[in-house]
Parts: C-alpha cells; structure tokens; sequence
C-alpha cells in the first residue's frame, strides 16, 4: 500500500551568462554621456576563481585599459571595446516533487506530496563588477541565493 504508486516530478533550468557592457566609470570623453567604453587590448580572459577575501575574480583587467583623455586635437575619445563585450556567469537550478495518492473508501482519497525548490541549495554568483573606474573591477562580489525551501502537503479528495 505504502510502496507503490509514487509520483517524481522535477524541473532543471540552466541559462548561459548574460552579457555585460564594460565602461570607464564617469563620462570620460566629455561629450555629456556616460558609459564610456574602455580600450581592449587583447582577448577577455575568464579567471573564474576566488581571491584571498573569497571573492570571485571573474576576468583578467589586463587586457582592458582606459583610453586616452580628452585633447584639443581630439575632445571625443572612443574606446574599441564592443558593447557587451563580456559575459557574467551562468546560473542552474533543480526542483523536485514527490506524490502518492492513497484511497482511504470509495470515492475518498487522501494525495501527500512534498514539493522542493533549489532542491541542492545552489547559490548563484551575480554579475561582474563592470566599471572599469571602481577598485573591485573584474570581481564578483555577491551571490544570488534562493534557498532550498520544501514545502509539505496533504489533499482530501472526495
């Protein structure tokens, strides 16, 4: 009576990084809009491991440097770098559920089921701090975390 019959649902999602523009900080060129783009000066290198303070070093600066300030020769400096030249890190949940039904007479039923969310209790790293200007540049410093949550319940049917 109790061994048979259960019910295994369960749900995986996984989405790649999105991406990511990576600017200079205040408005650099001075043509009176922020969000200026850095020079590139090689490939984007994705380090993806923690640093002493257990932060996630996401990508090497090395190959991203400020451009050159403005001049009377050229007021509106540009960078070469590409709008969302970068990509954050990928995000995966699970979720499962477990149900039976059970008949207690005729035409009455009683369904248990236990449904869990981030069955795995897997955190999810943010977004790469992306301004070139700010001294965390490259780095990871919060997690997304929903928290396994499991929730019981009991149904009468009739």
């Amino acid at each position: 009576l109790f061994l048979g019959g259960w019910q295994v649902a369960g749900n995986f999602s996984w989405r790649s990084g999105e991406p990511i523009n990576i600017a200079l900080g205040p408005d650099w060129n001075a043509d009176g809009v922020g969000g200026d783009r850095p020079d590139q000066t090689g490939d984007l290198n994705y380090l993806k491991e923690p640093n002493a303070a257990g932060q996630m070093v996401w990508f090497d600066r090395t190959s991203i440097s400020p451009i050159a300030p403005p001049s009377a020769d050229n007021p509106y400096i540009f960078g070469n770098m590409k709008r969302n030249a970068a990509w954050g890190p990928s995000a995966w949940n699970l979720d499962a559920s477990l149900m039976k039904t059970f008949r207690i007479r005729e035409g009455v039923r009683l369904q248990i089921r236990a449904d869990a969310v981030n069955v795995l209790n897997h955190a999810t790293w943010a977004n790469p701090q992306t301004n070139l200007s700010n001294t965390n540049f490259g780095l990871i410093l919060t997690k997304s975390h929903v928290p396994r949550t499991i929730q019981l319940g009991a149904k009468l049917l009739f």
